[in-house]
């Protein structure tokens, strides 16, 4: 906890210290994210509490399970795992997209980034196409595709690479959005499967800010906004393919 918020490590807690108030402050915010609500399931189930049985509630929502008096029914957490959000976004089940704010962005580009070398012009008729047929935000869309190329050059290098260009997609792990590696290689069919991801991950997390969605395109397992998150969300702002010639 100490880590998480910026506080000293100490691994104590001591009486109204830093530690103890934040706690404090931590624990009487309304929790963020959504559950399933459970029931028992026999016949002194409240009506209005069988009808919410099995749906995706958010905490924010009243009541809460076990809110109204002798209320037997409970929360189960969504998981945050891999496996749960990939079964999410491929339609198989419900899983916790929340990500945790990131406490030292960096959003200036690495510094083995090729501006040249990006391909958003080249594929901006495309990119624009395929985003407005998902309602999806094509400066979203190629503030990705301007990542992807100009820091993601790399896998020219590699003949067996596992991802790819123009949007980075790993062909096997995403091989249940039924396209083949060959399909990939065709840009307008990689593009539209980036798309598709990307608005899969959104209709998972509709709360999910761009800087989130981008994190979790490139990272499943992320646990806060990363840099990556963080420089697509400032790509997106600046639009730096618009000044190229």
């Amino acid at each position: 906890f100490q880590k998480d918020f910026g506080l000293a490590v100490t691994g104590i807690m001591n009486p109204d210290d830093a530690t103890l108030r934040l706690l404090n402050l931590e624990i009487s915010k309304t929790p963020k994210g959504n559950y399933i609500w459970r029931t028992v399931g026999d016949g002194k189930v409240r009506k209005n509490h069988a009808v919410l049985s099995n749906t995706i509630r958010a905490w924010s929502d009243s009541p809460d399970p076990g809110e109204d008096f002798a209320c037997r029914c409970w929360a189960e957490r969504l998981k945050s795992t891999v496996e749960s959000r990939k079964d999410a976004i491929l339609g198989k089940r419900k899983a916790d997209f929340e990500l945790k704010a990131d406490i030292k962005p960096v959003t200036e580009k690495p510094f083995y980034t090729l501006d040249k070398l990006n391909d958003v012009n080249k594929f901006k008729l495309i990119i624009e196409e395929e985003s407005k047929k998902a309602g999806v935000n094509p400066h979203f869309i190629k503030a990705i595709v301007y990542i992807e190329t100009s820091q993601g050059w790399y896998d020219r290098l590699n003949p067996a690479k596992k991802s790819i260009r123009p949007m980075n997609i790993q062909a096997e792990y995403w091989r249940e959005l039924g396209y083949t590696r060959e399909q990939l290689e065709t840009p307008r069919l990689n593009i539209r499967a980036g798309v598709d991801l990307i608005k899969r991950i959104q209709l998972n997390y509709p709360q999910g800010t761009v800087e989130e969605i981008a994190t979790l395109y490139n990272d499943l397992a992320a646990k806060r906004i990363s840099d990556y998150g963080g420089r697509v969300k400032r790509l997106t702002q600046e639009q730096p393919w618009l000044k190229e010639k």
